[in-house]
């Protein structure tokens, strides 16, 4: 079974929620950076039994497109 990872974008005040969620179903991650208004950019890591978990995930934050991102869709 493949893993997909996943760049979120959080807002700090979203962040316990958010953490309640990576630890209730699991789900790898580590903190990767931040945006300039100081949301908190994390990766994670997952497998399709933790998709639940996923969409809780993506109703308290949003996906994360750097500039690298955007560069690889146009190759």
């Amino acid at each position: 079974m493949e893993n997909v990872a996943l760049k979120l974008q959080v807002e700090t005040e979203n962040v316990p929620e958010f953490t309640r969620v990576l630890i209730e179903h699991e789900i790898d991650n580590e903190i990767i950076g931040h945006t300039e208004d100081d949301d908190i950019i994390i990766q994670i890591e997952y497998g399709f039994e933790q998709q639940d978990g996923v969409d809780e995930l993506l109703e308290i934050s949003e996906i994360f497109e750097d500039d690298l991102d955007e560069d690889e869709e146009e190759d």
